[in-house]
């Protein structure tokens, strides 16, 4: 295990977790990558979930039409406020982590390999 990394934790290709000695760590982005089976559950369970454990910000990754759905918490308690939807010829970028910045469409040429 490296600063916190262990890879033996991962469940897919498309999920990681994170841990330092038992003791959660923040997330401060989660991305959920759509399929037929998960759109529900990714855009009403999860999303309800994550805005409860107050996690700023959540993407929403639908490969099928190109485009991320950017959502913030505003107010820790309340429900997330969708902020941008990216297609696929526009840029993600994220005020919160600036080091984000990519073409959606290039970013889903990752996400399609899988």
């Amino acid at each position: 295990m490296k600063n916190g990394f262990d890879s033996s934790k991962i469940n897919s290709p498309k999920s990681v977790i994170w841990y330092n000695t038992g003791k959660f760590l923040k997330s401060f982005l989660v991305i959920e990558i759509l399929s037929q089976n998960s759109a529900k559950r990714d855009k009403v369970m999860k999303k309800e979930s994550y805005a409860r454990f107050a996690v700023p910000e959540y993407w929403i990754v639908d490969p099928a039409h190109l485009t991320i759905e950017q959502y913030l918490l505003v107010h820790s308690g309340e429900p997330y406020e969708l902020a941008n939807v990216f297609g696929a010829e526009d840029t993600v970028r994220s005020e919160r982590i600036p080091c984000v910045s990519f073409l959606v469409k290039e970013g889903l040429k990752i996400v399609m390999r899988k």
